[in-house]
């Protein structure tokens, strides 16, 4: 059996989902077929981001992190 990695992006204003974003949980297991290994929350208007990724304890796992920094990466950047 083949496990799938799944990251979820929301893109939009932080008054859409700031009040949300706690409510989202990644997988702690990594024992299911599909993994929710990351769920990104991210304003473009502000730069604001927050990242949840999946861990045991202070260890982080699904080799997501090239896309974590490149989701970071754009939220400093301001588009015209």
């Amino acid at each position: 059996m083949w496990e799938k990695g799944l990251s979820v992006l929301y893109y939009g204003p932080i008054s859409m989902w700031g009040d949300r974003c706690g409510q989202f949980v990644a997988d702690k297991t990594s024992m299911r077929a599909v993994i929710l290994q990351s769920v990104h929350f991210v304003d473009p208007e502000s730069g604001a981001n927050v990242h949840i990724q999946s861990r045991w304890g202070s260890l982080e796992f699904g080799f997501c992190n090239g896309l974590v920094a490149d989701i970071e990466k754009l939220c400093l950047t301001r588009l015209p």
